[in-house]
């Protein structure tokens, strides 16, 4: 696997060996690998329900009003979840996304070392003493 900085371009050498991989893959010594995980909702599973629920309503509208009880409702719902049930069972109620990016060691240039220190700053990570002085402040 190649791996490229997301801040600088700059690419790795060479990755850790294969049969030294661990829970971090390949990923070169020094090199920060960032993970974003994020949960949409899934609208075709929305539109689902809406249209489960536009049949439910339907074919009660389709019953006489004496008949419209809460047994009668709960039995054209599990008639209309049947029908239903193979396309709901392909869909989740939820996309979800992730996207990874790798960042270059940050010691070996000031510059990446001041956008990655920054970029962990603003969302809230710890910043090494050592590196808070030595990144100049954005005052």
């Amino acid at each position: 696997m190649d791996y490229v900085c997301a801040l600088s371009g700059v690419e790795a050498e060479s990755g850790i060996p294969d049969e030294f991989s661990d829970e971090l893959g390949t990923l070169p010594m020094g090199w920060t690998k960032v993970t974003i995980q994020r949960r949409l909702p899934n609208l075709e599973w929305q539109e689902l329900q809406q249209v489960k629920q536009l049949a439910v309503q339907a074919a009660l509208s389709q019953l006489p009003e004496e008949q419209q009880v809460p047994q009668a409702l709960r039995a054209v719902e599990i008639q209309i979840a049947a029908q239903f049930a193979a396309l709901e069972d392909r869909l989740s109620p939820f996309l979800n996304m992730t996207e990874e990016i790798y960042v270059a060691p940050p010691e070996e240039d000031e510059a990446l070392a001041s956008a990655f220190y920054s970029m962990r700053e603003s969302l809230g990570l710890p910043v090494p003493e050592e590196e808070e002085e030595s990144t100049p402040s954005p005052e």
